[in-house]
């Protein structure tokens, strides 16, 4: 189910107007139509926080125009951040969507589990962190979840190893690693094996969304 993102039409521009409506909780946001101007939005910062919480990737926009109730689905395209209060959502990008649209987005890829190569020395190496594929709004993966614990020194996983979803295809090259355990140059000791399988029971922990990428506040607040 597509969740709701309620609205209100924008009609102060410049950075006084942007800060003026961040004091009020309210993010400025433009909405991008297919043929049509941009549409400059402000949205509720709390509403918009939880729904990044649950990292949504697409929304039905809500707001008023003169010419009634106006409802579109959109892709949330780019937010940006403050770069000192991180927390802090500066602007919103959206881009409309047409019914039934398969569209490009990218996705995060997260490995678990411990290789089993490191054991017997080896070094893990994450080569990929975020995928690109098309699909359907109401289909786009959170994420991609890569087991390595099966992965002996001289092993890889590559980006057509990876399983999809019913609806999904990948358009990012299959070829390209993801991971892989190697033997290293001139060997490990022991307590290099304990950093390196520690470091890669961790690895991905946090999840990489591109479409949720931080800015600048000069941008933001000139929008």
């Amino acid at each position: 189910m597509i969740a709701d993102l309620e609205a209100q039409v924008r009609t102060a521009y410049g950075k006084g107007a942007a800060r003026r409506l961040r004091a009020q909780g309210k993010v400025p946001a433009v909405l991008y139509g297919r043929g049509c101007e941009p549409r400059p939005l402000t949205i509720d910062s709390r509403q918009l926080g939880r729904l990044l919480l649950r990292s949504t990737r697409v929304v039905n926009v809500n707001y008023p125009d003169e010419s009634g109730p106006v409802k579109r689905q959109a892709l949330i395209k780019e937010v940006q951040y403050d770069p000192i209060r991180v927390d802090d959502i500066l602007h919103l990008d959206l881009h409309e969507i047409a019914a039934g649209q398969r569209i490009d987005v990218t996705v995060p890829v997260r490995t678990t589990g411990q290789p089993a190569g490191l054991v017997e020395g080896g070094v893990f190496a994450r080569e990929l962190r975020k995928i690109t594929v098309r699909c359907l709004p109401q289909e786009i993966p959170q994420e991609f979840l890569v087991d390595v614990a099966p992965l002996q020194i001289g092993e890889s996983i590559f980006v057509r190893d990876l399983p999809l979803p019913q609806g999904v295809e990948v358009v990012t090259d299959g070829h390209l690693l993801v991971a892989h355990v190697m033997t290293p140059r001139g060997g490990l000791d022991a307590e290099d094996e304990e950093t390196t399988a520690e470091a890669a029971e961790v690895e991905g922990s946090a999840a990489d969304i591109e479409v949720i990428a931080k800015g600048k506040e000069e941008k933001a607040e000139d929008s």
